[in-house]
C-alpha cells in the first residue's frame, strides 16, 4: 500500500481496474463451480467420460446387441465362486436378454436395506466377468453402450422430495457415490475402468 500511494493517478487506475478484473474473474469462476454443482445440464463425471470416449474413440463404438443362444453360465470358475449363490437372480439377467455392451447381462439382486449387489455375464462364454459391486439406488446402462452407472439420477428422489426429506436422510443421500464405469474387452479379457466418482445429485439443483 505504501508502494500504491506513490504510483501518480494513471498508474492507480490501471491497477484498481486490474483488481477489479481479478476479484470479478474470481467471482465468475466460483459462480461457474458452483452451478456445476447445483443444476448444470452436465455433471462434472459426464464431462469426464465423455473426454475418455473421445480419446478412447475405438473403445466405446456402439455394440452390436447379441442375437444368439446364450452359453450356460460358467458357475465352476474360480474367479467368482460366490456367485454359485445367486444362480436364480444371474440366470434370470441371462434370460432377460443383454442389457449392457451389446452381449453383457447385468443380474441384480437386494443385499440389504437400500442394497443392491450385481453381476456381469457375458452371454456368448458364459463367463462372469464382474461380481459384488453394489449400489444403494440401482444402476443405469444401455443394451449398445459400454458405460455403466450407479446410482443413477432417475432412480434418486426429486429435488421437490429431497428438500421434504429430514436432515439425517439427506445426509444419507449426499454422501451416496454415483460411479462411472466403463467395460473393456481386451482379446479374452473383460475389464471394468472406473472413469469418476460424484456427488448424486449433481446436475440436479440441490
Amino acid at each position: 500500500m505504501k508502494n500504491f500511494k506513490k504510483l501518480s493517478l494513471k498508474a492507480k487506475t490501471v491497477v484498481l481496474c486490474v483488481l477489479i478484473l481479478l476479484a470479478g474473474a474470481a467471482y465468475f469462476y466460483a459462480n461457474g463451480k458452483l452451478a456445476a454443482l447445483t443444476g448444470g445440464e452436465d455433471s462434472t463425471c459426464q464431462k469426464a467420460v465423455t473426454k475418455w470416449e473421445s480419446e478412447n474413440a475405438y473403445l466405446t463404438e456402439a455394440k452390436t446387441l447379441f442375437a444368439g443362444v446364450a452359453a450356460p453360465v460358467n458357475f465352476a470358475s474360480s474367479r467368482f465362486p460366490e456367485a454359485k449363490g445367486f444362480k436364480t437372480e444371474i440366470i434370470k439377467a441371462i434370460n432377460d436378454g443383454p442389457d449392457l455392451a451389446g452381449k453383457y447381462a447385468v443380474a441384480q439382486w437386494a443385499c440389504g436395506t437400500a442394497c443392491q449387489d450385481h453381476a456381469v455375464v457375458n452371454m456368448e462364454t458364459g463367463d462372469i466377468v464382474a461380481f459384488g459391486f453394489e449400489s444403494e439406488a440401482g444402476v443405469s446402462m444401455s443394451d449398445h453402450y459400454n458405460v455403466l452407472v450407479t446410482n443413477p439420477k432417475q432412480n434418486l428422489p426429486s429435488k421437490a422430495d429431497f428438500n421434504k426429506a429430514n436432515a439425517n436422510s439427506q445426509a444419507y443421500l449426499l454422501n451416496l457415490p454415483r460411479e462411472y464405469y466403463i467395460l473393456l474387452e481386451n482379446g479374452t479379457t473383460t475389464t471394468f475402468k472406473k472413469v469418476c466418482t460424484e456427488n448424486p445429485f449433481e446436475g440436479m439443483g440441490i
